[in-house]
């Protein structure tokens, strides 16, 4: 065979072998190196906004999903190292607005035992204003954030309810309604009612409401319930008692109710 023929087949064969090793270094390390470093990339789970989120908006589970992120995304975003997701306290607000997709940090979130949370959901020109309340009354049971209440004054002619909740007279006893509709901003109380202790019911009142309230405060006693439909009228003793007063007895000048 012609040695020009030979040189050839084996340059031929020689470059072969050269390509299939470039080729055999530049693809399959290139895949097992791209599956290490995919395997050691940690991921840290979190929180993301599933839609929109408004400043001051309830951050309810429907608004949120669950996400990975890399440590490094992590990192720049301040979320500490954690094996599970924080929890999302009940009621928390949202303490900016949020677009979808954003990762939610604790810092993102504003909790109902915060100092800023009635700043943030109180309306512009209204005020928090704190009811003080018997908590055996279960009102930490039946009211939340939210609710809509109606505040009612137990009060007297014949004694100053004011300053105790006993009466020793019954006559000229009446319940009349002193606001409607507001709104609760934030409910503090046991839960257990066989403990008997203070229920801190906070409103959000405009400033002839706190006026109304502290004068009712003097007179009578402060109470509060569901809104539901319109308010009650006046209500007094001889309506729920309808014979309370009806015999009436006359003794010189004294007139004296049985």
């Amino acid at each position: 065979m012609d040695r020009r023929i030979l040189l050839l087949l084996a340059f031929i064969l020689s470059a072969g072998a050269v390509y299939s090793f470039l080729t055999s270094r530049n693809d399959v390390p290139e895949a097992q190196v791209a599956a290490v470093v995919e395997q050691e990339q940690a991921t840290v789970p979190v929180w993301v906004a599933a839609q929109a989120i408004e400043k001051g908006q309830l951050v309810s589970r429907k608004l949120t999903r669950a996400a990975m992120i890399t440590e490094q995304q992590a990192d720049n975003l301040g979320i500490e190292m954690a094996e599970e997701r924080f929890a999302i306290a009940r009621d928390s607000r949202a303490g900016i607005a949020m677009q979808a997709g954003a990762v939610i940090t604790p810092a993102h979130l504003v909790a109902p035992d915060s100092p800023e949370y009635l700043d943030l959901i109180t309306t512009r020109g209204m005020i928090p204003y704190p009811l003080q309340l018997d908590a055996a009354n279960g009102y930490s049971q039946v009211l939340k954030s939210g609710d809509k209440v109606d505040v009612v004054m137990v009060a007297s002619q014949k004694e100053n309810l004011s300053t105790s909740d006993r009466v020793n007279n019954f006559q000229g006893l009446s319940v009349s309604p002193l606001l409607h509709g507001k709104t609760v901003l934030r409910v503090d109380g046991k839960q257990e009612v066989a403990e008997a202790s203070n229920a801190t019911v906070i409103l959000e009142l405009s400033r002839n409401d706190v006026s109304k309230v502290l004068l009712a405060k003097r007179i009578g006693i402060i109470d509060i319930y569901k809104t539901v439909g319109r308010p009650p009228k006046q209500i007094r003793a001889g309506d729920v008692l309808p014979d309370f007063s009806a015999v009436v007895e006359l003794r010189g000048t004294e007139k004296v109710v049985n």
